[in-house]
């Protein structure tokens, strides 16, 4: 699929993006996203180290973004625009991983992004039903009582 680059509004609109980002890539300046808006990139400029850095988030299974990469710094911005692009289409294709790829990093700073997770269906079901059991046995003291 292609890459397209996108308008920072539309990228607010798959990703409410609120700075999450910025202690690792600096403020976004370009953004991009797959066709099927799986993946998305945003390039931005770290005022403290003057370089360039990306960062692709892809959809989870829940369809929340989830940080699949993290680009290494450089003061080239075309290069990183290549790269964040080609992260973008290579994050559509794979299958959601357990853990980010951070690249040029053993340790993983992307930890504190990723969403926690959810709750199974299974404890869901029986929350509601210990509800309906509770009701049930109000409505029969109520009606006990009367």
């Amino acid at each position: 699929m292609a890459v397209r680059p996108i308008n920072r509004k539309e990228f607010n609109r798959l990703f409410p993006y609120t700075g999450e980002l910025t202690p690792f890539i600096g403020e976004g300046v370009e953004w991009f996203t797959d066709d099927a808006r799986r993946a998305v990139g945003i390039v931005g400029r770290s005022s403290s180290q003057l370089a360039w850095r990306y960062a692709v988030l892809r959809r989870s299974q829940f369809g929340d973004f989830k940080v699949a990469h993290l680009g290494e710094a450089s003061a080239d911005l075309p290069t990183i625009r290549d790269e964040c692009q080609r992260a973008v289409a290579e994050a559509e294709n794979e299958p959601t991983a357990a853990a980010p790829e951070v690249a040029g990093s053993q340790t993983d700073p992307t930890l504190e992004l990723q969403e926690k997770p959810r709750s199974s269906l299974a404890v869901v079901a029986l929350v509601l039903v210990a509800d309906v059991v509770v009701i049930g046995i109000i409505v029969v003291l109520i009606h006990h009582w009367l």
